[in-house]
């Protein structure tokens, strides 16, 4: 077992909510991508491409962390994509 009864844990809060007294948490290190500035551009490799977009290996700026994500065709560029691998 990952924890036990009793055991001493440290844990971030990820979100409250007060209405219904929930509160998630979380006790995975956090990414060094949850900081990263949305306006911030990062160098990225197209690993792989689907019908719906195209997997991403992204190099986060100043910090040379290497995380993949997925880039949605409608994000790709303004104006429809037909088709993700002319793009």
């Amino acid at each position: 077992d990952e924890v036990r009864v009793g055991q001493e844990v440290q844990v971030r809060v990820m979100s409250v909510d007060e209405a219904v007294g929930k509160m998630s948490l979380s006790m995975r290190e956090q990414s060094p991508f949850a900081r990263a500035d949305p306006a911030t551009w990062h160098k990225g490799v197209v690993k792989r491409l689907q019908p719906f977009g195209a997997w991403i290996d992204v190099t986060l700026s100043g910090d040379g962390a290497i995380e993949e994500g997925m880039v949605h065709m409608s994000r790709i560029k303004d104006g429809l994509v037909k088709n993700i691998e002319d793009e």
